[in-house]
């Protein structure tokens, strides 16, 4: 992060990905302009932007360049604490409410929930942490956690409970009530 001075204001420059916020990183990804970009990642309004000279402008965009190299997106660097998540410990009640938020916000991709559910399930704020730190771990932990809610439904422990449940209902009147006993 470099400082600039642009009409008497003090201005942030970003000049790496872990200079910017995770929250700030996905609004930006998404934005096709150029000086759009710019402006979000220094915090300039476009007025001020657009009056600058060329060879200012010329060095603002060479200090944001880094944003070309998307290839962070791919990141599969997870810190240890993600790695070491228990993802079988998750309740029912957290598992539902991920759920709800990717099936209620359909017009969103994964990368823009997941500080809403990463929030759910670990308690922990990612929004304003270096993208560049989170976005490996955003990767690796949505992805792990995907797969353990699918194997979760057709493990044999699931299969073994339904089948269970199926021999003890089998017979009851609406009347009837049977105790189980879940953890």
């Amino acid at each position: 992060m470099i400082k600039a001075e642009i009409k008497g204001k003090i201005y942030d420059v970003p000049t790496t990905w872990h200079d910017v916020t995770y929250i700030k990183a996905i609004k930006i990804i998404k934005m096709e302009d150029i000086e759009d970009v710019a402006c979000e990642l220094i915090g300039i309004d476009k007025e001020t932007f657009y009056s600058l000279q060329n060879e200012s402008v010329n060095i603002l965009f060479n200090c944001i360049d880094f944003i070309k190299d998307v290839s962070i997106i791919k990141s599969e660097n997870p810190e240890d604490r993600f790695k070491d998540f228990d993802y079988g410990s998750l309740t029912y009640g957290d598992t539902e409410k991920v759920r709800k938020i990717i099936n209620s916000n359909a017009d969103k991709t994964f990368l823009e929930l997941a500080p809403e559910i990463v929030k759910i399930l670990t308690g922990e704020d990612i929004s304003e942490k270096p993208f560049s730190k989170m976005i490996g771990n955003v990767g690796f932990f949505l992805n792990q956690w995907i797969v353990s809610t699918s194997s979760m439904m057709n493990s044999p422990k699931a299969k073994e409970m339904k089948s269970k449940l199926e021999q003890e209902l089998k017979g009851l009147t609406d009347s009837e009530a049977s105790v189980l006993t879940l953890n």
